[in-house]
């Protein structure tokens, strides 16, 4: 029997409430079990220590899952293809999977379909097929869906370039704090202002990205923020102490 080590006293209780369950068969517990070796929760001594996941382990539980219709299941198998995690590298069983799991509407699973249908990995490329999967879940409420269809809108890519609609599906982005998404909303509401609001709201999302630690930020920020009236900059900053004292 293979020695299991666990990385904590917790991820150990957890992994024994759903082994049993998970050899009994139940999907969810499989699929939960196979995150734990994914996220290196548990497995052999020498992994634990080097802090590696068990690929080999994740793969085994993910797998079992998603044959019985796991839909989280599935796409996260599907994601393991797309990046040669614990099996080969097969962009067209990723796109197998992630098709399944969006049969079910899996909104993640839907993104993940339509990245590969932008850059053409494991499907013909095609920007429209992209582009209606991206709007689905930017409604759904993803703010990866959101960001992509951002800059589908900023490019011009499969649409009309339209600044403002980016602006929008940036914000919805930025609000649920994706980083990336703060970063470029940021830019864009500073190199495309119409005046001082758009040129404060700019300033805010931009700094606080550079504070996340955003590469494109920090250096976009200070570029930009020495261009800027004083006003509008005393205005972001008091924004911006504002919403420190809440947090």
């Amino acid at each position: 029997m293979i020695k299991l080590t666990f990385a904590s006293p917790e991820a150990e209780q957890k992994f024994y409430s759903l082994r049993d369950k998970a050899e009994a068969g139940n999907a969810d517990a499989q699929h939960q079990l196979g995150g734990m070796y994914l996220l290196g929760e548990v497995g052999q001594p020498s992994k634990i220590l080097a802090g590696e996941p068990d690929f080999d382990q994740a793969i085994k539980w993910f797998r079992l899952a998603a044959e019985q219709g796991h839909a989280d299941a599935q796409n996260t198998l599907g994601v393991r293809y797309n990046r040669g995690e614990g099996v080969s590298q097969d962009f067209a069983e990723a796109c197998r999977w992630f098709s399944l799991a969006e049969q079910q509407g899996n909104v993640s699973a839907s993104v993940n379909l339509a990245m590969n249908y932008l850059r053409g990995l494991g499907v013909p490329q095609d920007v429209n097929e992209a582009l209606n999967r991206f709007k689905i879940a930017a409604e759904a409420g993803d703010k990866l869906a959101q960001y992509h269809l951002a800059n589908m809108y900023q490019e011009g890519m499969g649409v009309e370039q339209d600044i403002e609609a980016a602006q929008h599906w940036l914000t919805q982005a930025a609000k649920q704090g994706f980083v990336p998404a703060q970063s470029m909303l940021g830019y864009l509401c500073l190199s495309h202002a119409c005046g001082d609001e758009h040129r404060v709201t700019g300033y805010v999302w931009l700094q606080r990205a550079a504070t996340a630690g955003d590469p494109d930020a920090i250096k976009n920020f200070a570029a930009l923020q020495s261009q800027l009236p004083e006003t509008v900059r005393e205005r972001a900053e008091q924004i911006l102490r504002d919403i420190d004292a809440q947090s």
